[in-house]
């Protein structure tokens, strides 16, 4: 049974009454492992593009105590059901990402947001980071960041923290790309996550 805590300044547009669809459990069960070594406090913040909601889950998949927050946006030309996906600038990146800490150069911003580094073929530049692919407050579709509802940044920062996993789901992934561990970032605030053999 899925305990729905939702945070109190959330506008529920999403469908938080249901579980996280099972292929999207199924797409970062695949990751999980590569992932349940770094730190963290434990939790994964898993997006559904298509249907742009998301839940913080335990790390290792389970969704029984998960938290939903809706809307989550992503870029406007990631819009649609299906999402699509892209590292080119305007468009969300999908598959494994891991937060790390961020200050970001606009005002309205600032430090009430994580940076989210590359880590999967899907994710593949050595610039993401600089790129500025965030999780951020947002009224509406982003740039490229994902984008929660005003009031829940800080209480999601605190519940995900650093090092934490964040899993871009959307029916258009190509799943043997989500999560290879090829496209983790080079920049020195990126988090260190063990790297799986390949």
């Amino acid at each position: 049974m899925l305990a729905v805590l939702l945070f109190s300044a959330i506008a529920v547009a999403g469908d938080c009454g249901a579980p996280p669809s099972q292929d999207a459990v199924a797409a970062y069960d695949k990751c999980k492992d590569q992932v349940m070594g770094a730190g963290g406090d434990g939790k994964t913040f898993l997006v559904d593009a298509d249907s742009q909601v998301a839940w913080l889950v335990d790390r290792d998949g389970t969704t029984e105590d998960a938290e939903c927050i809706s809307p989550v946006f992503i870029a406007k030309k990631s819009q649609g059901d299906p999402a699509t996906f892209g590292n080119q600038e305007g468009y969300t990146p999908f598959g494994l990402m891991m937060t790390y800490n961020h200050h970001s150069k606009r005002k309205r911003i600032g430090s009430n947001c994580l940076g989210l580094a590359g880590y999967s073929t899907a994710n593949d530049r050595s610039d993401d980071s600089d790129r500025g692919v965030l999780i951020h407050e947002s009224a509406g579709p982003t740039e490229g960041c994902l984008g929660v509802p005003k009031g829940t940044m800080k209480p999601l920062k605190e519940k995900l923290g650093v090092n934490s996993p964040v899993f871009v789901y959307g029916k258009n992934m190509d799943p043997s790309a989500a999560c290879d561990n090829k496209g983790r970032t080079k920049r020195n605030s990126t988090p260190s996550v063990p790297r799986s053999s390949q």
